[in-house]
């Protein structure tokens, strides 16, 4: 999977002039045409686009990142001046803060989860269990029900590399309810 992030490629369509109604925070939109890097397919981009202002992808355009493209990515948020983070990647994975995260709220339950099977990706902080231990807090916050909700662990911590040095683990977490 190649993010379309270039400038190389990219040909001006137009510029809309700010106007004296434009709010003082908004910048001048640019759209450019887009190229897809693997089938080589046209669309017009927005430099401040979401997912839904991409409607010229073909069909069978999905995102679906490596473990090695994964933590760049998370290395683009983390470290701002490390490299340019794409601008449509909090649309692709959002981040979740506190009683948001994985840990206190229920898969089914978070934004752009459904039953239909695809694979959601967030970025969240793991929390502590305790403030004194190590220990990851996986138990998810349940309603009225009473029943236990949690994450385990399963399997081995699985290094992540990248031109032969270590950029992560991997972690497989399966929900017990």
């Amino acid at each position: 999977m190649t993010w379309c992030n270039s400038r190389d490629d990219d040909h001006a369509i137009g510029r809309n002039p700010a106007s004296s109604t434009t709010l003082i925070n908004e910048k001048p939109s640019v759209n450019t045409i887009k190229a897809c890097p693997s089938c080589g397919h046209q669309f017009q981009f927005q430099e401040q686009a979401t997912i839904q202002d991409l409607p010229g992808l073909p069909a069978g355009v999905k995102f679906d990142p490596t473990d090695q493209e994964l933590l760049e990515h998370l290395e683009g948020k983390a470290k701002p001046e490390s490299q340019k983070l794409h601008p449509l990647i909090d649309e692709f994975i959002p981040t979740l803060e506190g009683e948001n995260g994985i840990c206190y709220t229920h898969p089914e339950k978070l934004p752009g989860v459904s039953k239909d099977g695809l694979i959601r990706h967030f970025f969240h902080r793991p929390s502590r269990a305790y403030t004194t231990g190590t220990r990851k807090r996986r138990k998810v916050h349940t309603d009225a029900h009473g029943g236990e909700t949690r994450w385990h662990k399963t399997g081995k911590t699985r290094p992540v590399l990248a031109d032969g040095n270590l950029k992560g683990f991997k972690k497989i977490l399966v929900l017990y309810t």
